[in-house]
């Protein structure tokens, strides 16, 4: 993407390679350095002319995953490419003449070094290798560049330097011939770094990572997010690690796979088999020795990590549905954690409805309602599972379907599922989680989690399934960005075909139209208390001969409708809570309505940490 420079922008140049190796000096300038509204300019330089139409080719692949973390940092960026024997004179040349406030090398500290010397103080050079800062000559304005002297936020690059991706994913170097000429650039660890970790990378697939890509720069980024969150990832005590893994080596029918097999299947955790990047973890596409695809999720090891990991495989050892995507096994290396998933090579609900999809094909009606049927009988699995307590979700959502050949759906990514109360209708939580656009009223208010709010989320996807909208769309009008608020007139008003997707070109089934339509009413009730159950749902979707009226009649054996049902949202829903709970969920709402975790519900003085998406989980998204 190239930009003009106007007058009030400043310049930093990055000195990189159109590599894998140098993607981690050029997020690290984009996150820790640049302001809103700098220049970030990266500095390739080849060695023959012959080689500059094939970097120019790669120009545009290498900054379209940069485009959501710019965006959220609303600055620009550009690539410049020269010929030249000398990377640090080229540097140096254009430091100079384009007046930049920070110049960042890779490769060792000589080229920073040298550069130091010769560019006036005014400018700030910094040199990185292998993710440490090991040269830096900063001006006495330390606001230059945000971040890299006296941050008072907890160490990005310290994080990743500690991680235990450097023992096990960080040491695989790969060097580039250099001739015996100044070209002292060199290549770099492929350690996670937590700008990559969370960008907006994410290919067909695979789904089970909360996504910070944006196409409006109104939208607030997880990075954004993630630079002033407390450091979570705390010393895991050996106790910690202990019971988890006992926990986990509980689990008889969950299979281990030998960490060797896993490094061989995905090319030794190449990145040209990275499928996904979340918020703590990575996922590989690999293929097992007998010749199965398979997705490899590795995650960053921290003490909630191990408790989220535990919990998941606690979960998903206990399922076993057709339209749930299965665990096939289990590493633990060492601290760093390891799943495999079956891959899904159609990609997600979302993208299909999207024309995401690799071909580009549109989902037809009857793909879309056999989607429908799919997930509605894993939820109602869920919460009525006779071999184990009711699980609930907690971020049922397009993006975490996955379909197979035929589009036959799969509902995956566990990370913030948990057990339901079997002693009550509901339980409070402190730490609301899930995706801005399918959070019921009642958990996003007040922190009240039943199977009820996996309920509300299965209506939105039907409405998405119904109009091909997003949740929220920023691109429309402010009253309509809302899928559920565009949604509830059209539905009172009884013109349900007006929600249809064009792109459907009239082509559906007009009673199974009636059936989405009257569940997708039913599921997004404000009040969780008349919301139907799964089973309810379900009932409606396949056109059970009850009347609807009865099929609200409690049930013997009905949770939501016994005895202690405690009233679960007996609270009173004024209009201004209702538009407090919309106006919540709008502001600065990532396009891919990405997920957000909040440690704070209830407070109007803490509203301002509800802007923000994030999520421990992904195990966002």
């Amino acid at each position: 993407r190239k930009r003009e420079m106007t007058v009030k922008e400043r310049c930093i140049l990055v000195g990189i390679r159109i590599d894998r190796h140098s993607r981690h000096v050029l997020n690290w300038a984009i996150v820790k350095v640049a302001q809103p509204g700098d220049s970030v300019i990266a500095i390739h330089v080849v060695t023959t002319p012959d080689h500059v139409s094939e970097s120019k080719a790669l120009v545009d692949d290498y900054l379209e995953v940069y485009e959501g973390l710019c965006d959220a940092k609303k600055v620009g960026l550009s690539v410049l490419i020269f010929t030249g024997r000398s990377i640090r004179k080229i540097l140096l040349r254009e430091a100079k003449n384009s007046g930049a406030i920070a110049l960042v090398v890779g490769g060792g500290a000589s080229t920073a070094k040298y550069c130091a010397k010769r560019l006036p103080s005014s400018t700030d050079v910094i040199g990185i290798q292998d993710s440490r800062i090991v040269f830096q000559r900063c001006t006495d304005n330390k606001q230059l560049i945000g971040g890299v002297i006296d941050d008072p936020r907890p160490s990005l690059i310290s994080k990743v330097v500690q991680s235990a991706f450097e023992d096990n994913l960080g040491n695989k170097k790969s060097r580039s011939q250099q001739d015996n000429t100044e070209l002292e650039e060199q290549s770099f660890k492929e350690e996670m770094n937590v700008s990559s970790r969370l960008s907006t990378s994410q290919k067909l697939g695979w789904p089970l990572l909360r996504r910070a890509h944006t196409e409006m720069s109104r939208d607030m980024s997880v990075v954004q997010w993630a630079m002033n969150l407390p450091d979570r990832s705390t010393h895991i005590s050996s106790q910690i690690k202990d019971q988890s893994y006992r926990k986990i080596n509980s689990f008889n029918s969950c299979k281990w796979f030998i960490f060797e097999v896993l490094d061989s299947c995905t090319c030794q955790f190449s990145e040209e088999n990275v499928i996904g990047i979340g918020g703590s973890n990575r996922v590989y596409r690999g293929t097992l020795p007998d010749g199965k695809p398979v997705a490899v999720k590795v995650m960053q090891s921290s003490k909630q990590a191990f408790k989220d990991f535990a919990l998941e495989v606690e979960i998903m050892s206990s399922l076993n549905h057709t339209s749930i995507a299965p665990l096939l096994g289990i590493c633990i290396k060492d601290e760093t954690l390891i799943s495999v998933y079956d891959y899904f090579p159609q990609g997600t609900l979302d993208q299909n409805l999207r024309g995401k999809n690799k071909d580009g094909s549109m989902l037809s009606w009857e793909d879309r309602f056999k989607i429908a049927v799919g997930i509605g009988e894993a939820l109602n699995y869920l919460h009525n599972n006779q071999t184990s307590k009711p699980i609930i979700h907690r971020d049922v959502k397009s993006s975490n379907i996955l379909l197979s050949h035929g589009f036959e759906p799969h509902l995956s990514d566990f990370g913030l599922a948990m057990w339901g109360p079997t002693s009550s209708s509901f339980v409070i939580q402190d730490d609301v989680v899930g995706t801005f656009g399918y959070l019921a009223p009642e958990y996003f208010m007040y922190g009240k989690v039943s199977d009820k709010i996996d309920v509300y989320a299965f209506g939105v996807v039907l409405l998405e399934l119904i109009s091909g909208r997003e949740p929220i769309d920023s691109k429309t009008c402010k009253e309509h960005e809302s899928l559920v608020t565009w949604a509830k007139p059209i539905l009172e008003s009884g013109d349900v075909k007006s929600l249809l997707d064009p792109k459907l070109e009239g082509k559906f089934d007009i009673a199974q139209m009636n059936k989405m339509v009257l569940a997708a009413s039913l599921c997004i009730t404000q009040s969780a208390r008349l919301r139907p159950t799964m089973n309810q749902v379900l009932k409606i979707l396949k056109g059970c001969e009850e009347k609807v009226e009865n099929l609200f009649k409690p049930h013997k054996g009905d949770r939501d409708h016994s005895e202690n049902q405690e009233n679960i949202d007996d609270e009173v829903y004024p209009n201004s809570s209702a538009d407090l709970h919309l106006s919540l969920a709008l502001l600065d709402v990532d396009n891919d309505t990405a997920s957000y975790s909040s440690s704070s519900i209830g407070n109007s003085n803490n509203s301002e940490s509800l802007k923000e998406p994030w999520s421990r989980s992904s195990s966002f998204n």
